[in-house]
């Protein structure tokens, strides 16, 4: 995500206004959509203004998200602060498509590692998507959320 992106808090009652808000008929929840701008300070931002008690999250997904080296550490450092810590079952799945950018899957891979994350090739698509699995080194990797049907 960049400056102009939007992730989805799981927050029912965000401390401030939110931009967009859906609600689902039947259920009582809502789901807003709000800018995440990259970086562990504003990352920590985000969490204070948008959810309750600063809780991270179990789950993060994104798609179509790097394109650019200098937006690689800031992405990791925006997981670092959003994604649950000592949870066996939190993760990152990311989906990456293969195209004409400076910045390859190796690259991203290797500053996860930096980062302090295991990851897992979960599906790859004959086009050239690939979607990774990304859990905190260290933590079981056995997650409830299996994308594939196994464990990975």
């Amino acid at each position: 995500l960049v400056p102009n992106d939007i992730i989805v808090s799981k927050s029912a009652t965000p401390t401030s206004s939110p931009t967009n808000v859906v609600q689902y008929s039947g259920s009582g929840g809502q789901v807003y959509a709000c800018q995440l701008i990259w970086g562990e300070d504003q990352s920590r931002r985000f969490l204070s203004k948008y959810c309750d008690n600063n809780e991270p999250f179990d789950v993060i997904i994104a798609s179509d998200i790097v394109y650019a080296l200098v937006i690689v550490e800031p992405l990791w450092e925006t997981i670092q602060v959003l994604l649950r810590r000592y949870d066996h079952d939190a993760c990152f799945i990311m989906a990456y498509a293969k195209r004409e950018v400076p910045v390859t899957i190796d690259i991203v891979l290797e500053e996860a590692t930096r980062a302090g994350f295991t990851s897992a090739l979960v599906h790859e698509d004959p086009e050239g998507i690939w979607m990774y699995k990304f859990w905190w080194s260290g933590n079981s990797n056995s997650g409830r959320i299996p994308i594939d049907g196994s464990n990975h």
